[in-house]
């Protein structure tokens, strides 16, 4: 072989051209101190430089995943304790509501029990039967039958013939018919302190939402009877009352 020239042997079966040089290792740089890394990365120092940058990569967003994940849960776990809390005020606010407009109703006629709902439900629907009125006020019929007499003692009510033989028809005296007035204005006072709490917005708003929740919880003519029986009717016109309008949506 001449001097000088390349011994091209060893480069059979290679591209033209093509040449293999294989340089030193890359030095490593040394591993982060153990009080910057964070709990489970890869070590810089245990992994091959070229893999590295992508193990760590991973990891980043694996651990990115886990956070999003466990933040949607405490999220939904919010949440739901929202929506239980909600409830829970409903029914603190209702039996509040309840309990102020049933004290002052029986205050005002100084009778307690279902007497006040049960002028109002005579009331507005005169000439109706104790059966008629012991299903609105849910009563049994013996309990609804000594309602009706100590109303009839109080010189509130009068029973009159009723449809047949069996029955008899109730109306209200001249003063039942004024002591159902006073248990409305009663019970207008007690709700007039509940709602001017509120301005005139949040009232359009509350008076909204009462009006979907009512007609969707309402299935029965017997459970708008039973809903309404302290209802002050002139303040609700029939055609838009949302109880009336739910009865009417389940017939």
């Amino acid at each position: 072989m001449a001097p000088g020239s390349e011994d091209n042997s060893s480069s059979r079966g290679r591209s033209p051209g093509l040449k293999f040089k294989i340089s030193a290792a890359a030095p490593q740089t040394a591993a982060p101190p153990s009080a910057h890394r964070v709990p489970g990365r890869p070590s810089h120092a245990c992994i091959p430089h070229i893999l590295y940058s992508f193990a760590v990569a991973t990891f980043d967003e694996l651990n990115a995943s886990k956070s999003a994940a466990v933040s949607g849960h405490h999220n939904g776990s919010m949440d739901k304790l929202q929506e239980a809390r909600g409830r829970n005020l409903l029914g603190a606010f209702v039996v509040a509501v309840n309990d102020k407009m049933q004290q002052q109703a029986e205050e005002e006629i100084s009778m307690g029990g279902q007497a006040a709902a049960a002028l109002v439900t005579i009331g507005h629907n005169f000439g109706e039967s104790v059966e008629f009125l012991s299903g609105v006020l849910q009563l049994s019929h013996s309990g609804c039958v000594r309602l009706v007499d100590k109303l009839a003692q109080e010189g509130l009510i009068e029973r009159r013939a009723g449809k047949d033989r069996r029955s008899v028809a109730l109306y209200l005296t001249e003063t039942g018919q004024q002591r159902k007035r006073d248990v409305l204005r009663a019970r207008r006072d007690a709700l007039n302190w509940v709602f001017e709490t509120l301005d005139r917005r949040q009232q359009e708003q509350l008076t909204q939402l009462m009006e979907v929740m009512l007609k969707a919880i309402t299935t029965s003519k017997a459970e708008a009877d039973t809903i309404c029986r302290l209802c002050e009717e002139r303040s609700c016109a029939q055609d838009r009352c949302p109880v009336t309008l739910g009865a009417a949506a389940h017939c």
